[in-house]
């Protein structure tokens, strides 16, 4: 595709489509795990969780007391290491892999492989849907833009965020992106740009 981006006018808007795929769903799919990830509540609640189990362990430890080993010391830190083990194999391995699989499903929900899928970007609204639902956001309410793994990640006002996949994006239409976000659009895979 060699389209050179038009100026698109006030009232204007710029048309794309295209059809999901499943390599573009795995995409989608990896760049919401990488935003979901990023947000400092889900480390919260995950630390807040970790806490809790840890102050339960310490609790059983001392209600077993009297069934302890003879040499508490080697009991406690051996605990410690299976208990620090846990909550890294929770934090690098499960945690990602349980919110992938979740938005993975996410996606093949709202637009699975073979699906037609269409965008219409103006300086006003942004529409992006497939043939049974299509979402407008105003760009009023677009808090910021995150570029990552060939998809654009568009942050609102709101809790909600959209994936719009890079095939949507034509040059006119990141000319639009771009004059409406500003420096709220964030590269991850380019972080230099």
């Amino acid at each position: 595709m060699n389209e050179q981006p038009v100026p698109v006018a006030a009232g204007g808007a710029v048309e794309t489509g295209t059809v999901m795929t499943t390599e573009v769903a795995e995409r989608e799919a990896r760049a919401a795990t990488r935003r979901h990830l990023r947000r400092p509540v889900v480390w919260r609640s995950f630390a807040a969780t970790w806490v809790v189990g840890f102050v339960l362990a310490g609790a059983a430890q001392w209600v077993l007391g009297p069934i302890r080993p003879g040499n508490p010391w080697l009991f406690g830190l051996s605990t410690l290491l299976v208990a620090g083990v846990l909550v890294a194999l929770d934090a690098f391995v499960a945690l990602p892999w349980r919110t992938r699989r979740a938005f993975r499903r996410m996606v093949a929900a709202q637009a699975p492989p073979g699906t037609p899928i269409h965008a219409s970007w103006s300086h006003t609204t942004w529409s992006i849907g497939t043939f049974a639902a299509t979402h407008t956001i105003l760009t009023s309410s677009v808090t910021g833009g995150t570029w990552v793994e060939d998809v654009l990640v568009v942050d609102t006002s709101t809790d909600k965020f959209y994936l719009v996949a890079g095939e949507l994006l034509t040059p006119s239409a990141w000319m639009v992106i771009s004059d409406v976000l500003g420096d709220r659009l964030v590269d991850l895979d380019h972080p230099l740009r």
